[in-house]
């Protein structure tokens, strides 16, 4: 599963940043297996789900952040936001909280949202509110 993998990578990534000095962002991004993570990301995402949008944007983000990854350009920016518009009525908590963590520090794709966009993860934000 692509966004496991992506999730379950950034998890190792960070774990080993904070144990060493290992320049793990800087691996990551000469890594011919993480550009062909990234290629499924690209291939598969129109078939993400709700828990799969926001895993996937939650470890990009965390990468990008935590280790200077740059990984989401203008074009999987669009691509991942079409399918959060299409999946974000029916997120819940968790994966709202999760997607606007990740909007927060992923310009790319904070960026490509429309406001029909931003209106859709505020309804479910509404929705989901106690």
């Amino acid at each position: 599963n692509v966004s496991t993998a992506v999730n379950t990578l950034k998890k190792l990534a960070c774990a080993t940043r904070v144990l060493g000095r290992t320049p793990v962002g800087k691996m990551l991004h000469e890594d011919a297996g993480f550009a062909k993570l990234i290629d499924l990301v690209r291939l598969r995402c129109d078939a993400f789900g709700e828990r799969q949008i926001a895993n996937v944007l939650n470890g990009l983000a965390a990468l990008h952040t935590d280790l200077g990854v740059t990984s989401v350009n203008v074009r999987l920016a669009d691509q991942l936001v079409k399918v959060l518009e299409r999946v974000a009525h029916n997120m819940n908590g968790q994966e709202i909280a999760n997607t606007l963590n990740a909007l927060c520090k992923l310009q790319a794709a904070a960026g490509a949202m429309s406001p029909a966009g931003w209106a859709a993860l505020a309804r479910a934000v509404e929705r989901t509110a106690p």
